[in-house]
């Protein structure tokens, strides 16, 4: 459990560096790279439709907390900690389960 956890937080921390990086690929039209760019698809997609899941603030804790690299309580949202905590887990599942790493 521990290590698909680490899985996806790493596919949702590196998410801006994986779109950069698709962009670029796109503009690369050979064969070989088509493979990488689908899996470049696949992770961006999953964060993508995890974020439109949630409101607006939920999707400004995840941006302050995971790429802007934010401890809890210097993120400024109107909610307790342990209630950012338990949004920030919810989202990590979600992209999980949208990655097919949890069920």
């Amino acid at each position: 459990r521990t290590e698909v956890w680490k899985r996806i937080t790493s596919v949702i921390r590196d998410y801006n560096a994986l779109r950069a990086e698709y962009k670029d690929f796109i503009k690369d039209t050979a064969s070989d790279t088509e493979t990488h760019l689908k899996e470049l698809e696949r992770k961006i997609s999953a964060v993508d439709k995890a974020l439109n899941s949630f409101d607006s603030e939920v999707k400004e804790l995840v941006r302050q907390r995971y790429w802007k690299g934010k401890t809890y309580r210097d993120i400024l949202v109107p909610m307790s900690e342990s209630t950012m905590k338990r949004y920030v887990r919810k989202f990590v599942v979600e992209v999980g389960r949208n990655l097919g790493e949890i069920k």
